[in-house]
C-alpha cells in the first residue's frame, strides 16, 4: 500500500512530465501564450484527478487554484475576442 508521500510524488511527477512534453511538442509550432496556458490548465485539472493522493478538503483547495488559473485564461481569451471585435 502506497503511503502519502509517495502518491504526492507521482502527482507532481505526472505533472512534470506533462508540462515537460507540452513544452516540448509545442515549442515546433509558432502557437501563442494562451495555447500553453491551456494546456497547463488541463493537464492540472487532469494530474489532480487521476493522481490526487489528497483528502476532501486539499482537493478543494486544489479546485480553487485550478478555477483561478481558468479565470485567468478566461480573461485572456476575452480579451482577445475584444481586440479581434476593435
Amino acid at each position: 500500500m502506497r503511503t502519502g508521500m509517495e502518491k504526492i510524488e507521482i502527482l507532481l511527477l505526472v505533472y512534470g512530465c506533462c508540462i515537460f512534453l507540452t513544452v516540448f511538442v509545442l515549442s515546433y509550432f509558432a502557437v501563442y501564450l494562451e495555447i500553453y496556458f491551456t494546456a497547463f490548465v488541463i493537464e492540472f485539472f487532469l494530474a489532480v484527478l487521476l493522481t490526487s493522493p489528497y483528502g476532501h478538503a486539499e482537493t478543494r483547495r486544489q479546485m480553487v487554484i485550478g478555477a483561478v488559473m481558468l479565470a485567468i485564461f478566461i480573461g485572456i481569451v476575452f480579451q482577445h475576442i475584444l481586440t479581434i471585435l476593435k
